[in-house]
């Protein structure tokens, strides 16, 4: 087994220059340049309007910039990124394992049986594997958006304010004294991310 050399490990996953998308003759991103490193947490922060969905939606590859690039690097360059919205994009009519279990197949996961029941445990919804979506909590709704967001093992995770309905102490995802950055953080490590 040989070992990535240091600046591969370091080498970004991901890669923006300058991308800007305008509506018309409103500019909702311009010239945004950045780059994400294996492992590294980035959160894109501004008021409403701001452009916040603009720009994940053009990294997540969900639209196309007006300008500028959006590069995948790395050994799962190939991987699509994983994409939780803000809305929910679940069906209301499926149960739990179900929801999972259809996005688990849309993602061409290896064995989606064994990847809906880790899910199922790592976000606390053993016990809801069998209700309905229309039936849970907006914050039971939102941990199947995130587990749908990771089914694939996406080498990058984009979450449009993914902590709307979420209990920032929820067991699930976060001890008492941890705040939600942290408990996302440890969410994505039991990942291997």
């Amino acid at each position: 087994m040989t070992t990535p050399a240091p600046a591969a490990q370091n080498a970004p996953s991901l890669v923006v220059e300058g991308v800007s998308k305008s509506f018309g003759e409103r500019r909702a991103v311009r010239d945004v340049s950045f780059e994400v490193a294996p492992g590294e947490l980035l959160a894109i922060i501004g008021p409403n309007g701001a452009g916040k969905t603009t720009l994940l939606t053009m990294l997540g590859g969900i639209r196309v910039p007006d300008t500028g690039t959006v590069k995948q690097q790395g050994p799962n360059a190939d991987k699509r990124i994983g994409w939780v919205p803000q809305q929910t994009a679940i069906y209301t009519k499926l149960t739990v394992a179900q929801n999972l279990r259809l996005f688990a197949r849309l993602e061409k996961v290896e064995d989606p049986d064994a990847v809906v029941q880790r899910m199922l445990e790592q976000t606390g919804l053993e016990e809801r594997a069998d209700d309905e979506l229309g039936s849970l909590s907006g914050g039971n709704r939102q941990r199947v958006n995130i587990a749908v967001g990771l089914l694939a093992d996406p080498p990058v995770l984009l979450l449009d304010e993914p902590s709307g309905a979420l209990d920032p102490n929820a067991a699930a995802l976060a001890s008492p004294s941890e705040d939600l950055e942290q408990a996302f953080a440890n969410f994505l490590r039991a990942r291997g991310h």
